[in-house]
Parts: C-alpha cells; sequence; structure tokens
C-alpha cells in the first residue's frame, strides 16, 4: 500500500478540518434578531351610533364625529345594513375631521360611522337628543361604540314605570352570538332569553330588562359575545303613569378592577346621586371609598370602608356625603368590582331628569368632545379629577365644526383635586383634550345641562381616549411549519413509501 509522507499527511487533515468548519459555518448561521412587537397606526375604524331619530315638534337628535388630527382618509355615516360603497347620510367635509348629522323626523333608526386613514385614529362620534316634551322627556347622549367582546353597564333598572333595554347590533357578514348576564338584589341572573341570542347580519336584536329580571332597582349588565361582533348599548327611561321621570343612556363602564375611578359627577345642589357596583366574583368584596373633590380627597365619614358581597349589585346614597360641586368617585377594593353613579335632577315642582357617569380609565391620549354647545341656558362643562400624588396637566383646544383646531389652552388640575372647565360657545365647537406626558394621572367626564321650560335636562359621559395605534405582537418564524405532523396537511392521495 502507498503511505502518505508525514507532510502530506498534515495537509490533508488540515484541509478536512477547513473544510468541516466551512461546513458548520453554513449549517450554523448567525443568530436571528429576537421579533419584537410593534405599534401601527389605526387604519379603519367602525362605530355604532345606536337610537338616532328625531320626532316632529317633539325631540331632535344630532350624530357628530371627530377624529383628532386631519388629514387623508374618509369619514361617513350609513344606515345599519347598507351598503358601504353606496351613497353615505353624510361624510365629513374635504380637509375636515369632522361630521356633523341632524336627523329628520322618522323612525328611530342605528347608524354606522366609518374612518378610514388619518381620520380612523382617535375617531370619536356621539348622539344627542333632546325632547321637551313627551314620554320621552330630556337630554340624553350616547357615545358611538365599536364593537367588543365585554362590555358592562351599571344602573338600568326594571321596576314598575322604568323601561331599561338592551340593544345589540351586528355591523359584520357574518352572525352573531351574545350571552348578558344580570346583577341585582338576588345576585347574578342568567335569564333563558338573554342566552345565545342571535344578531343576524347588519341587523339589531333588543331586549327589554323588565322582561329578563322584573322588580329589579337597578342592576349590573354584563354583555358577553360568544362568536362574531357585537356592539352594545343601554337605555334606561322612567315614567310615573303619562308623566316623564328621565330618560338617559347609560354608558358603558371599564371592566372590573380592583381600583375604579367614576369621574364626572355633576355638583348640582338639586341632583340625588347614588353609586352603584357591583363584584363579579365568587368572595365579597371591601372596598375603600374616596371622593375627589374641588376642595380635595375625602372618605366619607362612617362609610369610608364598603362590604360588597359577591354577585349583588350593592347601592349608596351620596346626597348626605359629597361635598358640594361636582367630584370623581375613587374606589380601591381586594377584589375586581364594576361601579356607576346615577344622577337625578329634581328641582322642587319640576319635572326630573337623569344622567349617568360610569367607571372610566385615565386619559392615556388624545380624547374627544365631539360637541360642546353653550349658549344662555346651556352648559357643556368638562370635569377633569387628578387622581395620583402628582399635578395633572391637560391640552384643551376645541374648533367649530368642519374647522382645524386653533390654539390649545394648559390647564393644570392638583392632585387630589377636581376641577370644572366650561367649554363651548353658541357654535358648538368640538373640543380635544389631551394629558401632558409626565404629568399626573388624570381621568375626565363632561356634563351638559339646560334650563328647561319645565325643569331642567342633563346629559353626561365619562371621557375616553381612542385608539389611535395598535400593538402588532410579535411573530416568530417556525421552521417545522410544512412538514408531517406540523401544520394542514395537503389535499389528494398520500404518496407511497
Amino acid at each position: 500500500m502507498r503511505m502518505l509522507r508525514p507532510g502530506a499527511a498534515a495537509l490533508v487533515v488540515g484541509a478536512v478540518v477547513a473544510a468541516a468548519v466551512g461546513l458548520a459555518g453554513e449549517v450554523e448561521p448567525a443568530a436571528a434578531p429576537e421579533p419584537v412587537a410593534v405599534s401601527v397606526p389605526v387604519e379603519q375604524a367602525t362605530l355604532v351610533c345606536p337610537g338616532v331619530a328625531s320626532v316632529q315638534g317633539v325631540s331632535t337628535a344630532v350624530v357628530s364625529a371627530a377624529a383628532p388630527v386631519a388629514g387623508p382618509g374618509t369619514l361617513r355615516l350609513d344606515v345599519l345594513g347598507a351598503d358601504p360603497a353606496g351613497a353615505p347620510l353624510a361624510t365629513a367635509p374635504a380637509g375636515a375631521s369632522t361630521l356633523r348629522y341632524q336627523a329628520p323626523v322618522g323612525a328611530s333608526r342605528t347608524l354606522v360611522l366609518r374612518g378610514t386613514g388619518t381620520l380612523a385614529q382617535g375617531l370619536t362620534g356621539t348622539v344627542a337628543t333632546r325632547a321637551e316634551s313627551g314620554a320621552g322627556r330630556g337630554l340624553l347622549s350616547v357615545a358611538c361604540t365599536p364593537p367588543a367582546a365585554d362590555r358592562w353597564f351599571v344602573g338600568a333598572g326594571a321596576l314598575v314605570g322604568q323601561r331599561a333595554s338592551i340593544h345589540l347590533t351586528n355591523v359584520d357578514a357574518a352572525p352573531a352570538a351574545v350571552d348578558v348576564v344580570l346583577y341585582g338584589s338576588k345576585g347574578p341572573q342568567r335569564p333563558t332569553a338573554a342566552q345565545g341570542v342571535l344578531v343576524a347580519p347588519g341587523a339589531q336584536v333588543v331586549l327589554p330588562v323588565d322582561a329578563l329580571v322584573p322588580g329589579e332597582a337597578a342592576t349590573a349588565i354584563h354583555v358577553v359575545t360568544r362568536s362574531g361582533r357585537v356592539s352594545s348599548a343601554v337605555l334606561d327611561t322612567q315614567v310615573a303613569g303619562l308623566d316623564p321621570r328621565g330618560l338617559d343612556w347609560v354608558p358603558a363602564a371599564a371592566a372590573p378592577a380592583t381600583t375604579v375611578v367614576v369621574p364626572g359627577v355633576p355638583g348640582d345642589g338639586d341632583a340625588r346621586r347614588t353609586l352603584q357596583l357591583v363584584a363579579p366574583g365568587e368572595s365579597d368584596a371591601t372596598v375603600q371609598v374616596r371622593l375627589v373633590t374641588t376642595e380635595g380627597t375625602i372618605a366619607p365619614v362612617g362609610l369610608e370602608t364598603l362590604e360588597v358581597p359577591a354577585g349583588q349589585l350593592f347601592s349608596l346614597a351620596l346626597d348626605e356625603i359629597a361635598a358640594t360641586g361636582p367630584f370623581a368617585v375613587q374606589l380601591d377594593a381586594d377584589q375586581p368590582i364594576v361601579a356607576g353613579v346615577r344622577i337625578v335632577r329634581a328641582p322642587s315642582g319640576a319635572i326630573p331628569d337623569v344622567a349617568f357617569a360610569a367607571g372610566a380609565p385615565a386619559l392615556a391620549g388624545p380624547a374627544v368632545v365631539t360637541e360642546a354647545p353653550r349658549t344662555g341656558t346651556v352648559t357643556t362643562t368638562l370635569l377633569l379629577s387628578a387622581t395620583g400624588a402628582a399635578d395633572a396637566v391637560v391640552s384643551v383646544a376645541g374648533a367649530k365644526a368642519g374647522e382645524p383646531l386653533t390654539g390649545a389652552l394648559s390647564v393644570t388640575v392638583p392632585a387630589g383635586q377636581t376641577l370644572a372647565v366650561a367649554l363651548g360657545s353658541a357654535a358648538g365647537p368640538w373640543m380635544v383634550v389631551t394629558p401632558v406626558a409626565g404629568t399626573g394621572s388624570v381621568h375626565a367626564g363632561w356634563v351638559r345641562a339646560e334650563a328647561g321650560a319645565r325643569g331642567p335636562l342633563l346629559t353626561a359621559q365619562p371621557l375616553a381616549s381612542a385608539p389611535v395605534s395598535v400593538e402588532v405582537p410579535a411573530a416568530r418564524p417556525d421552521p417545522a411549519a410544512g412538514f408531517a405532523g406540523r401544520g394542514p396537511t395537503p389535499a389528494g392521495p398520500t404518496p407511497s413509501p
């Protein structure tokens, strides 16, 4: 056998090692960077605006909408179920980021507000209805809301003379199914008629609360979408025989949490205010109550701590313990709770009206008041509450409908206090409220009141920051995708081995 010389053997071994090193470099490339979640601008928004109706000589309804920043995009309003490619009821003027539509006389309709491009970012819509007479006398408002898998409402009742209703709306092309749980004095109830409620595409289902849980003075309502996408709203109406006693839409409340703030509670001397909360879990909740007033944060004497039975709606009258002026209610609990405040203005000898406040998160970005009228008889007030240990600073800018925002006013809210800011003018401008980064946490709500000929008219809404961007989660490639046992099996016969 021919033998290699030592020098030649060394060369061969070196070549083999070099080849192995090169091959290893090809098989094991440098590690790819770890994927991270990214934030992308909202490009489309769909909001549902329920209960839009004007009655000849009785009531007028106006839909107003705005996005905080003007830019490329569209803003349009359609009837529920209409072809989005057809002619809209209303659109934003060229170059504007606002839309205003006064409903003609006719039956109540649900409308759909759609925004694209920049006008989808932070899009906010509101339906405001004013009725000076009739069984539906009152000033009422409801936020146009997107479909949600889970939504809470606190305050609607089902006593004699009180007609509350749950409005379930499906804007998609596929059917949806919904379950409704109601919490009252008897604990959680799941009426058969409110389980698996089918809502057809482009349709709405209305459930009367008095038919589901008759005799309940107040309820907390939990709407859960089992399949599809549904927007929900709750209307509460009170009458005494043929005499109106007030009505309004109940704003959606923040999801159960151990810390809840209910902002925007007006401080009228003729108002009765009732705190209502529920601990929807299986354990009783111990709740600490604080009122964030215009003079500071106070603990109601003798009611600093509440024991709330699990699953039962708990009510507490605030008339005797609240300081004069507007306030927010701050609640800290050892179990998750949901909360709201029912407000009834009932001056002696006048017809009352009702409004609702609801638990809401702190402002996280621009929030829009779509219309803020102010005349000799009408006032619009922004209520800001700094609930943390630091002063909160917000920027308030406004403009007439169809016009760009003007210079902003800087407002400082002292820590632990509520500040009332008068908004608007006779032109009814829209307003953008923006928290200043690096300052304290602030919760907000707005109140619109009118000195009606037969008594006060009142409505209120918590102020929330609509999303301007969405978080796209990190995605990692799966190198095993497509191999046997991973992913879908290709169609056709299985090849022989």
